[in-house]
């Protein structure tokens, strides 16, 4: 009896241990594919599909059981990131994506899962007495609660772009592919591969594509538009086999591993065709930064949304290499790779650690749609040259890593020999110190933008004071000459236009004459380290 009793109390014990040492998730950023396009060639190209759609409704259920609903499971309920509502709010999530309209519209359709319809929605957002009316009737959101989310677009002119799509706009990133092209190993994967490609044209792209474009160099638009048709269009079951459609997505996995590869080999200097994944990864860690600075009130869920080249790309960055070869492939569409944040709770308290060197990251691959069950899909892997009994990783750890492959803003315009307009400004402040994360003070951003507005303050007040002191200083020479003589008053005063004519000139611009003007980029963090420089910033909101 008394060993009975024994074990029972070892066993409450240890129990409450457990639950004071719980996980407690405090952001996590996300990078998701579009879902599935209509293809180059068909009718409507470009456009989100129906079952694109639903791939992506079905990617925001699985995140919302993860990150949002209340489990009775602990080991699910560990994954909820702390404080993260359970209705809409868009203080709490940031949405980026690239501006096609696939993406955005997966992006809507991301969150309309994440963040369903909910009745009576305003009385949940303590809008009441906004919502009712003078009869007492409540008003509730259109769709029977639908919730309406902000989602930032960001065009090639604004240097978020650099790190959502970094392949794109990039000349270096373009000439390492040709570089690839040309090589040997391109060539002999090219002659192995082109008797398939001729016999594909002539059966059914014939008349869609060009008959250049029936290679490998093009396996991921060909793949795409197979598999297309090969789902859609019965007619074109009689011309094409599911073989035909699986030999075609076997080499787009080639080609798109080969120009996403993070090896550092002739043709891809200083890992340019990474660069996707680099410059991502700059965007990351931004986000997982300003969660950290934050205590975790901020930034509780970054979700960006691109094509695959990102994702496969940061992948081959920071997944240890033994872990790489299932991942070499092509990512299904809505697919996605987060970084969560997390800490153990300390005697039970939720709150964020003071020290940061107890704050862990995991890295996480959902490569399904089915939401049935939100654990089973969300896979973890080890980071950076660790193995799978080190699956978390020290924060600290993560950012030294992360820091040493990222690119940032002017380092992704140096490494790509950016054209863009937010790189000229990068070209002339040519800052050799690598951003590190561990030396930005605090709320950095709102600092700077502080000082800022108390200078422009000044300045403009100060230019007040002397264009009052000088208009006084004239009107008192005014008076002085008409109290001496009238007409020599009317003879000495400065006729409009004159070249004697005193006028106060606009402060210069940073920018040179011959380029656009500039506004701040604020979230750049190495504009904080080097505030003169100061990116154009072009970009919606849905």
């Amino acid at each position: 009896m008394l060993v009975i009793c024994f074990f029972f109390i070892f066993f409450i014990a240890h129990a409450l241990a457990q639950d004071n040492r719980r996980q407690i998730t405090w952001g996590s950023v996300v990078f998701t594919r579009h879902g599935e396009t209509v293809p180059l060639g068909a009718v409507g190209a470009h456009a989100l599909t129906p079952v694109g759609a639903q791939q992506l409704v079905g990617a925001g259920r699985a995140f919302r059981q993860r990150y949002i609903t209340p489990h009775r499971n602990p080991n699910l309920s560990f994954f909820n990131v702390d404080g993260l509502s359970p209705v809409l709010n868009n203080d709490e999530i940031e949405i980026s994506t690239t501006p096609e309209p696939n993406v955005v519209s997966s992006a809507q359709a991301f969150i309309q899962g994440l963040y369903p319809p909910t009745p009576e929605l305003a009385s949940l957002r303590g809008l009441l007495s906004y919502a009712t009316d003078v009869n007492g009737h409540l008003i509730d959101y259109p769709l029977n609660g639908y919730q309406y989310p902000v989602i930032s677009t960001y065009r090639a002119e604004d240097p978020m772009s650099a790190h959502i799509s970094g392949h794109k706009n990039c000349p270096q990133h373009t000439n390492a592919v040709r570089a690839f092209a040309a090589s040997k190993e391109f060539h002999d994967v090219f002659d192995s591969t082109q008797a398939f490609y001729s016999n594909i044209y002539s059966r059914i792209l014939f008349g869609v594509y060009p008959r250049d474009m029936a290679s490998i160099y093009h396996a991921t638009a060909v793949y795409e538009y197979l598999q297309y048709q090969y789902t859609y269009n019965s007619t074109a079951r009689d011309i094409i086999s599911r073989t035909d459609v699986d030999t075609a997505r076997q080499y787009a996995n080639q080609w798109a591993h080969a120009t996403s590869s993070g090896a550092d080999v002739h043709w891809s200097k200083d890992r340019v065709l990474a660069i996707a994944g680099r410059s991502l990864a700059y965007a990351i860690m931004r986000s997982l930064q300003q969660n950290e600075r934050s205590k975790g009130s901020f930034n509780k869920l970054s979700l960006i949304f691109g094509g695959y080249e990102p994702l496969m790309a940061f992948l081959e960055i920071v997944v240890s290499k033994a872990y790489r070869e299932s991942l070499s492939g092509l990512p299904n569409h809505g697919a996605s790779v987060m970084i969560d944040l997390f800490s153990m709770a300390e005697d039970g308290i939720a709150e964020f650690p003071t020290d940061n060197s107890k704050l862990m990251v995991r890295l996480l691959i959902r490569n399904g749609t089915d939401a049935s069950d939100p654990e089973s899909q969300f896979k973890q892997y080890p980071m950076f040259g660790t193995n799978k009994k080190e699956i978390a990783m020290p924060y600290k750890d993560f950012v030294d890593q992360m820091v040493f492959n990222m690119k940032s803003t002017s380092e992704w315009c140096r490494s790509c020999n950016g054209q863009e307009n937010f790189c000229y400004q990068y070209a002339e402040h040519k800052s050799t110190k690598k951003c590190d994360f561990t030396t930005l003070p605090p709320l950095d951003t709102g600092a700077l933008i502080g000082l800022g507005a108390v200078s422009f303050a000044l300045l403009t007040l100060a230019l007040s004071c002397i264009f009052c002191m000088w208009r006084g200083h004239r009107h008192r020479r005014k008076l002085r000459w008409n109290h001496v003589d009238d007409t020599e008053s009317n003879a000495n005063i400065i006729s409009p236009g004159s070249s004697r004519d005193i006028r106060m000139s606009a402060p210069p611009s940073i920018a040179p004459s011959n380029k656009s003007n500039t506004s701040s980029y604020n979230e750049d963090i190495e504009m904080l380290l080097s505030p003169a420089c100061q990116p154009v910033k072009v970009r919606d909101t849905v």
